[in-house]
């Protein structure tokens, strides 16, 4: 890249092939010896960084199936490596995935990965907040959206793990449930109840 400015011109000359990502450098900016120009990105040397409870982290290791989602493209992935220890603030373990083709991945762009551990299989199970789950009757339900309102619908819950859990069955891909304050329609379904 060439940055002119008054007939004079500075040749910028990256350190390795790719492409570039973001461009700080503007006509006629005075910038110090050390200041970042340009950000180079190799589409080869992409990773992705993901965080995952320690009890996932404990079941996957170096060489476990991945894909990444981002912006609706699917990307094919390795685990590459797994952390040993878990983040102070958040409590997850960080696994680093490596990308068949990053093509469709930009740096810094967030996405949704699927890991899928070595002896197990591609789990089908949906997973929603905690906070979407209460107990109706005895048994986990959520609210889900009907024509007529919301409908406590019975699951059977899985693996839990930062504020996610599981939903093994009852509940269709498609299904409108309700997250925030579910415990107000919980408190409407107990009130029902006891006016009969």
């Amino acid at each position: 890249a060439h940055v002119s400015s008054d007939g004079r011109s500075v040749l910028v000359t990256s350190p390795i092939s790719g492409r570039i990502t973001a461009a700080s450098a503007s006509l006629g900016l005075f910038v110090q010896s050390e200041a970042e120009l340009f950000r180079v990105a190799d589409p080869k040397r992409i990773q992705v960084e993901v965080a995952v409870t320690a009890l996932d982290a404990g079941r996957l290791a170096p060489g476990d199936k991945a894909s990444v989602d981002v912006g609706g493209a699917q990307v094919d992935a390795v685990v590459r490596s797994v952390t040993p220890s878990l983040n102070a603030e958040t409590r997850s373990a960080t696994v680093v995935l490596s990308v068949n083709d990053a093509s469709a991945l930009q740096p810094g762009a967030v996405g949704r990965a699927r890991l899928f551990p070595k002896g197990t299989i591609a789990s089908t199970a949906i997973v929603i907040p905690e906070d979407a789950v209460q107990t109706v009757d005895g048994r986990d339900a959520v609210f889900v959206r009907t024509a007529q309102g919301f409908t406590a619908m019975p699951v059977t819950l899985g693996q839990r793990g930062a504020g996610r859990v599981e939903v093994v069955s009852g509940l269709k891909p498609n299904a409108q449930i309700a997250v925030k304050n579910s415990f107000l329609l919980k408190a409407e379904l107990g009130k029902g109840s006891e006016e009969d």
